[in-house]
């Protein structure tokens, strides 16, 4: 490995470290262990993941999908509050550095909460190692999106009124109208969401199919290189203005 290449991985890793000390500091941890731990007794009470399998899948996206939009998009805007999202641009962490981590940083945290909300409703099998990949894809990609939309917006609560409602229809709600069956296939079936609903769809309901699995995480891995990209676009675009 280069010099160079190594300095990157070093920031990287330095950087994910950060990443998960500042989440720790805000509590993000324990709330993505609150509201796992409400699911799990959700779904242990009422027996709704037996009764009505594609809601295991649903509550799947909603913790590492929208909580990581929005914890992503929260630790940016806690961080440009006290000044230090200013202070790379003085720093030897690049732009695409400080997205890549706290996307992983982000993805880490959500999908070990997604992975503790499938064993102990489900059970401790195989299949939690399948789990992993789309869980991880899907946070980072959420993450992500949160991150670049909110590039644009001084304000966090403005951020959450102006966003939220659209990326939950579209990346939430819609996806999953089409996992039930109630909407054309063709309507949704190329958001990243949709592949992640069938991912968890296929896990929960026994072992997948791998051809179709590889797709699924395929599609997913192929839409984090996506919005990475255009998350850092946005970072740069709106770090000038960043005061």
């Amino acid at each position: 490995m280069k010099q160079k290449e190594r300095l990157g991985f070093a920031r990287l890793r330095n950087s994910v470290r950060l990443d998960l000390k500042v989440q720790a500091r805000y509590s993000f941890p324990q709330i993505y262990a609150y509201v796992t731990a409400v699911y799990v007794v959700l779904f242990l009470a009422t027996g709704l993941h037996r009764t009505f399998p594609p809601l295991l899948p649903l509550f799947l996206l909603s913790e590492p999908g929208m909580l990581g939009y929005t914890f992503a998009a929260a630790q940016v805007h806690f961080e440009r509050g006290q000044g230090s999202a200013v202070a790379l641009a003085v720093t030897p962490l690049r732009t695409g550095e400080y997205v890549l981590g706290k996307c992983i940083a982000s993805a880490i945290t959500a999908a070990s909460a997604g992975l503790l909300l499938y064993a102990l409703v489900v059970g401790m099998d195989t299949r939690l190692l399948w789990l992993l990949p789309p869980l991880a894809l899907t946070a980072a990609a959420f993450g992500l999106l949160g991150m670049g939309l909110s590039a644009g917006y001084d304000d966090f609560a403005r951020f959450l009124f102006t966003t939220m409602p659209p990326v939950q229809v579209i990346l939430v709600a819609l996806p999953a109208l089409l996992l039930l069956g109630m909407v054309p296939g063709s309507w949704f079936a190329w958001t990243p969401s949709y592949q992640a609903l069938s991912a968890f769809a296929l896990l929960a309901g026994g072992r997948p199919d791998p051809f179709r699995y590889l797709f699924q995480v395929g599609y997913l891995g192929l839409s984090v290189v996506v919005v990475y990209r255009w998350a850092v676009g946005r970072f740069e675009a709106a770090r000038e203005t960043w005061g």
